[in-house]
């Protein structure tokens, strides 16, 4: 476990581009993670159609039905911003 902090949550918003330098050629590239590096971690991506999220857990602290809840906690709250962005966080 994490002696710092057991949960994350990350927003990648930059450009994923390619990086050409002479001689050098550099892109990124999806990995594959076999180990959750925290307890819980939330990867949100902006891309073209929206948002893409990916919840990474400890199997062992977390049911997947727990995170399928999470998730669905999450997108309800996206959605209620949406709807009322001026919306203080005790509305929503």
């Amino acid at each position: 476990r994490n002696p710092l902090f057991d949960t994350m949550f990350a927003l990648q918003n930059t450009e994923n581009v390619e990086i050409q330098l002479p001689g050098l050629h550099l892109s990124t590239y999806a990995s594959e993670e076999i180990v959750s590096k925290f307890d819980l971690s939330l990867d949100v991506t902006e891309i073209e159609e929206g948002l893409e999220y990916l919840f990474e857990y400890a199997t062992a602290l977390y049911k997947t039905e727990t995170v399928e809840k999470l998730a669905a906690h999450y997108l309800q709250l996206l959605e209620s911003i949406l709807r009322n962005p001026s919306a203080t966080i005790a509305e929503l």
